[in-house]
C-alpha cells in the first residue's frame, strides 16, 4: 500500500515536484517498478525531512518517461529562470504544417493579449491564459527552429 505524505511539502519546492511525479506514476511502489530504486528510497526523495536526499536524474528521466509528464524537468527549468520546451518531429516533410502551427499559436497569443487588455487591465486569470498561449507559441516556434536546423544540417 502506498504511503501518504506525513509531512507537508512546501508548495513549489523540488520535493513537491518530485512528489507530484511519484503520484503521476501511481505512487511509490509503481514508481519503484519502473526505475532502479526501492519504494522506501522513492519516499525519501519526496520527504522534506530528508533534505539532503535528492532523486538522481536517471530516476527522474525513467519516471517522467513512464508517466509521460516532465514534471521535475519543468520545475528545474523554471527554477533556473527558463521554460522547458519539448521539441516535436524533425521530419522535413512537416515544415509547412509546423510553420502553420507556429503562426497559429502566435496569432492566438496576440489575440488573447489584445482581448485581455480591452479594459486596460490584466487580471491574474487573464495573465495565466496569456502565459499558456505564450508557452504554446514558444513551443511551436522552437519546434520550427529545430526542424529548420535539422534540414540545414542535411539530417532530414
Amino acid at each position: 500500500m502506498p504511503r501518504k505524505p506525513a509531512v507537508p511539502r512546501p508548495g513549489g519546492s523540488l520535493k513537491d515536484a518530485v512528489l507530484r511525479l511519484v503520484q503521476a506514476c501511481g505512487g511509490e511502489v509503481s514508481a519503484s517498478e519502473v526505475c532502479r530504486v526501492s519504494p522506501a528510497q522513492i519516499h525519501k526523495y519526496t520527504d522534506p525531512t530528508h533534505a539532503d536526499v535528492s532523486m538522481p536524474s536517471d530516476v527522474v528521466r525513467s519516471l517522467e518517461a513512464f508517466c509521460g509528464d516532465p514534471i521535475v524537468t519543468q520545475w528545474q527549468t523554471a527554477a533556473a529562470g527558463g521554460v522547458f520546451i519539448p521539441l516535436a518531429c524533425r521530419d522535413p516533410e512537416a515544415l509547412p504544417d509546423q510553420l502553420a502551427r507556429s503562426v497559429r499559436e502566435h496569432s492566438d497569443l496576440v489575440a488573447r493579449t489584445v482581448e485581455s487588455m480591452a479594459d486596460n487591465t490584466i487580471t491574474e486569470r487573464e495573465a495565466q491564459a496569456i502565459k499558456r498561449e505564450g508557452l504554446e507559441a514558444i513551443t511551436e516556434m522552437a519546434a520550427l527552429i529545430a526542424l529548420v536546423e535539422t534540414m540545414a544540417a542535411g539530417e532530414g
